[in-house]
């Protein structure tokens, strides 16, 4: 299984069409609007109870009274409990819609002085949801068949955009690359190691910044940049 699938299927906002995906999780109300208000709710209250108690131990009562909402009515927008979590998996990639994007990304490659500023951004908000992540990825067991399809459809798609675009920048003369694809996938992992390896990292007699100077200097020298299309 890929690693980037178990801990969040690429925050980058190169993301795949999260309507068309949500489409998969099933609701009683037709009201999209109010579908998505209910849905938040309960995936805010389901967050912080899987963080504390994992996804497990978490009754749906308890996500109900968190929320704000009855059990019943929770079940009016979803199916199953792992609905939740599936739901759940796609919130740090639409809250990152915005930024840093692809389409940021693919700007970044005509404006210099901001290429690298760009993964700064995308390690910024890794860091921000980095207990959802890691609660995603320990959890990857509990998604259902078909729910892990749909994600990992969703994080092909993802990494093929990226690599697209790395393959732009090569033509570009930006990046200096043998292999977008690999790259791409590389990349990913170097993304979220953080939020999967804190475990390992509080051995060390390092600091989150420590971190992320040494992930940003190991992605640079896997996109070789240019020196000579840096400059300026």
């Amino acid at each position: 299984m890929h690693m980037i699938t178990r801990c969040h299927y690429l925050t980058i906002s190169l993301h795949t069409n999260l309507n068309d995906m949500n489409k998969h999780i099933k609701s009683i109300i037709k009201n999209p609007d109010l579908i998505e208000q209910r849905r938040k709710m309960i995936i805010d209250a389901a967050n912080k109870l899987f963080v504390k108690k994992g996804f497990h131990k978490t009754k749906t009562i308890e996500i109900a009274q968190k929320s704000g909402l009855t059990e019943g009515t929770i079940y009016n927008y979803i199916r199953k409990k792992e609905d939740i979590l599936f739901l759940l998996s796609r919130k740090p990639s639409k809250k990152s819609s915005s930024k840093p994007s692809i389409r940021g990304l693919r700007k970044a490659m005509i404006f210099r002085a901001k290429r690298k500023n760009v993964f700064n951004k995308i390690l910024d908000l890794i860091e921000k949801y980095q207990e959802t992540y890691r609660l995603i990825y320990i959890e990857t067991a509990s998604q259902t068949r078909v729910s892990l399809k749909v994600l990992l459809s969703g994080e092909s798609e993802i990494i093929k955009k990226f690599s697209d675009l790395i393959a732009v920048g090569v033509k570009q003369k930006v990046f200096n690359v043998e292999n977008p694809r690999l790259v791409a996938s590389i990349i990913h992992f170097l993304i979220f190691y953080q939020s999967l390896n804190g475990w390992d990292i509080k051995k060390m007699q390092v600091t989150a910044l420590d971190v992320k100077k040494q992930v940003l200097m190991s992605i640079y020298r896997l996109l070789d940049f240019n020196k000579e299309t840096m400059a300026g």
